[in-house]
């Protein structure tokens, strides 16, 4: 599918932070874009922290309007007050747990931004994120609960995501709250494991990140002032690849600059010896060699020496593969269309064909997938998934109507 300009103009921004971009090309599309498009795509992909900084690009500078350029700057000051305010609360939280002895690895957001970008502005969060072990759940979420933090089962009703607080623990492997604070809502997701994958299911089996005890290789680094539980770089990388790949289906722009980042700026602190040997299965390989080769796009560098995703990814089909998961940048991992689209890319994710087809049966003819969906398992009867489908589906399209 062809990119709209508007996405043209935004990926031409995003690589002009790496001296990648044709400034001039650039200017030309603008010409052709309505300005309130252009925004909307900027706050849909949460990149104002991003373009704040490339507009200040002596080429680019002259051609940005007052409206654009005042847009992302009042967005980046809010992303930098939200990322200090979530940072201290989490700094805070990490303390409790310590005082309850209760083992807490803090991941994804604030340590990232801490590590990859040392600036506020730049990279917008919304949530904390802690990775537990499984047995002390109990312990934490009565911790949590008496520090004012609620499970909203409300709203989870409302979306219609019908798990219950346990059945979520249970099934996701993931306890999600809320505080209602002055400042803004604060949202803090307690993980049992890293990929979230339902217990017992297919991709589980599949990628072996949680087959880890990360708490026995975790890192200390110090956040305002405090030595706070983190993960090491090189799982931190992983956790971001398995994130942006498996996840989101290789959606959303803000996940692969994050890989530029580290990539460009960080390479050299990486251990990669121990992401070699660490992550040597031919399915963990295959996903480090599709975001290597998409970050190699974006930055224009050659990062690795050579084609690195023949060591990471060797296939015959590498080049049409690839064309289809870069072509979803733009995507958003919302909705019917993008559950069925994100459905076929993990079949087509796995490296070995084995369990490419295990992947097959547990997306479109097992009810563990649907309960992923409906938050209830539906059973195992084939044709029972089918309509569940459609349910999901006529609902979808009524609450796009709506």
């Amino acid at each position: 599918m062809a990119m709209a300009k508007e996405e043209q103009i935004i990926l031409g921004w995003v690589k002009c932070r790496y001296g990648n971009g044709d400034a001039s090309s650039i200017h030309s599309l603008m010409a052709e874009c309505e300005e309130q498009r252009l925004r909307q795509l900027i706050d849909s992909l949460r990149l104002s922290g991003v373009l704040f900084e490339v507009f200040r690009h002596p080429e680019i500078f002259p051609v940005i309007s007052k409206t654009l350029k005042n847009h992302v700057e009042a967005d980046m000051k809010r992303i930098a007050l939200e990322n200090q305010f979530l940072e201290m609360q989490g700094v805070s939280l990490i303390r409790e747990f310590e005082k309850e002895e209760i083992p807490v690895i803090w991941f994804k957001g604030n340590p990232n931004i801490n590590w990859i970008y040392q600036n506020y502005t730049v990279r917008s969060t919304s949530d904390l994120d802690f990775l537990i072990p499984p047995q002390d759940r109990k312990r934490a979420a009565e911790l949590v609960k008496r520090l004012g933090f609620k499970y909203p089962q409300q709203t989870m009703d409302t979306r219609g995501v019908v798990f219950s607080e346990e059945e979520l623990a249970e099934w996701a492997h993931e306890m999600h709250y809320i505080k209602e604070t002055p400042v803004l809502p604060l949202n803090l997701d307690l993980h049992l494991d890293l990929t979230g994958f339902p217990q017992g299911s297919i991709p589980k089996l599949i990628y072996h990140l949680d087959e880890r005890d990360w708490f026995s290789t975790y890192q200390k680094k110090e956040i305002r002032g405090s030595s706070v539980p983190v993960l090491r770089k090189e799982d931190a990388l992983m956790q971001m690849i398995v994130h942006f790949s498996i996840h989101h289906s290789f959606c959303g722009m803000k996940w692969l600059i994050d890989l530029c980042e580290v990539l460009t700026n960080h390479k050299e602190d990486l251990d990669w010896d121990y992401m070699r040997n660490e992550y040597d299965h031919p399915n963990e390989r295959k996903l480090m060699g599709i975001c290597f080769r998409m970050v190699e796009e974006i930055t224009g560098e050659n990062l690795f020496g050579g084609e690195p995703w023949h060591y990471y990814w060797n296939a015959s089909r590498v080049e049409s593969e690839y064309r289809l998961y870069r072509s979803f940048s733009f995507e958003h991992s919302k909705g019917w269309r993008a559950k069925i689209q994100g459905r076929l890319v993990k079949i087509l994710m796995p490296s070995l064909g084995r369990d490419r087809w295990k992947m097959f049966v547990y997306y479109f003819g097992s009810g563990e997938s649907i309960a992923q969906r409906t938050g209830r398992e539906p059973g195992g009867n084939v044709f029972a998934n089918f309509f569940s489908l459609i349910k999901l589906f006529v609902t979808d399209r009524k609450n796009h109507r709506n």
